[in-house]
This record gives structure tokens, sequence and C-alpha cells, in this order.
């Protein structure tokens, strides 16, 4: 089965008052559009885009991360990829999956 996902993005609403942001994601799906709440600590400032910088080859038996964008309150971030190393050193972001189902 072949699902093309058009395009994701991440926008921040700052909210006056409150102690989180909200980060809405925007998934575009053929000719629909979706959008996910998600709230964010105002604390974590420094952001960053988690992504292959190379064509990568994956098979369909296991999930594969394909994008992300990290966060840090430290205002300092560094180059890390998906391998679970890198994963570990986050301290928060969100990454997108891709799963196959048969």
């Amino acid at each position: 089965m072949y699902t093309e996902i058009g395009i994701l993005s991440i926008d921040t609403i700052s909210i006056e008052g409150q102690e989180n942001n909200l980060n809405k994601i925007k998934v575009s799906k053929g000719s629909g559009l979706y959008t996910f709440p998600i709230p964010w600590d105002k604390r974590l400032g420094a952001k960053g885009l988690m992504q292959y910088q190379e064509p990568i080859t994956f098979t369909t038996e296991e999930p594969v991360h394909i994008w992300g964008m990290q966060s840090t309150s430290t205002d300092r971030i560094y180059t890390l990829d998906f391998s679970p190393e890198s994963l570990s050193k986050i301290e928060q972001a969100i990454i997108f999956t891709l799963r196959f189902e048969d």
C-alpha cells in the first residue's frame, strides 16, 4: 500500500498568561489537512529540526522515524539524528514515525 503525505508543519502559538505554548501540528494527506494541538512548555525556547541529511533506504518491516522537531531549555541545539544514542539526549521532541500496515 502506498500513502503519500504532502506536508508536515508545526506552528507555535503563544498563549499569554499560560504556562504552555501550543504547537499546532499540520499534516496534509491527499486533499485533506489534519491538525493536532500539542501543549509545549514555554521554557523550551530553543528549537531545531531533526531530519536525515542524505537519502535513506529502509524496509517496511520496522517503523522508521522520518522527521521531527527538538526543543531545549538551555538555548542550545545540538545536531541529532534518529539513533538511540541521539534520541536519549533529547529534552523534548515531536517525532513523526512511519509505520506500515498490510
